[in-house]
């Protein structure tokens, strides 16, 4: 009997998110240090020698985990700069980062802030991080420069509007943690860029 290529492909996709699911719940809870490859292997219901199928070391599930975080973020923009201006842009991007689930908002502050201060974590995938993090300010930049240029924003340079609009969203996300109201928290800070009327 031939093998089903397509099956086989998606098969190894499931396997491959169901490994993601259950390490980003790991990695939240326990770091990365204290995290093992049989923790995820017994979580996602898999021998701890599957795993390795698919990656081969715990440090490259990180590595995936923010690879995903990184392109679902641009991606997002991506979409939202084809049809909203740029204030209104920001705005639904807070207002998305107020609809995360508190679980997965503290996951992702917990993540950026361990890979970037961990000695445990290699050179490699602090660059890649930095990397994808230079792509996201380098297009945030650009929405803010069309902002700041249509008057919706005031005037600056562009890019430290676009590090205050990251550092906006991380302050969201420990609102979020913290069960606090993360949405007034998140719409009082971005209006700090609107100009004065």
């Amino acid at each position: 009997m031939a093998r089903n290529i397509n099956r086989d492909q998606e098969l190894r996709k499931e396997r491959t998110n169901d490994i993601l699911k259950h390490a980003v719940e790991l990695f939240a809870q326990k770091g990365l240090e204290a995290t093992k490859i049989s923790d995820i292997a017994k979580k996602a219901g898999m021998s701890h020698g599957l795993i390795y199928n698919y990656f081969k070391s715990k440090e490259e599930i990180y590595a995936s985990l923010i690879h995903l975080n990184l392109n679902s973020f641009k991606e997002q923009l991506e979409e939202l700069y084809q049809t909203k201006k740029p204030k209104e842009l920001l705005e639904g991007i807070v207002r998305d980062f107020d609809k995360r689930k508190w679980n997965e908002a503290g996951f992702h502050y917990f993540f950026v802030e361990q890979i970037i201060n961990s000695d445990a974590v290699n050179t490699e995938l602090k660059e890649a991080l930095n990397r994808g993090y230079d792509e996201v300010v380098a297009f945030l930049s650009r929405i803010f420069k069309e902002g700041i240029e249509n008057g919706e924003f005031v005037p600056g340079v562009p890019e430290y509007h676009a590090h205050y609009f990251l550092t906006v969203l991380q302050g969201t996300i420990v609102f979020s943690s913290k069960s606090l109201p993360q949405n007034i928290y998140g719409y009082t800070m971005l209006s700090y860029l609107y100009p004065l009327e």
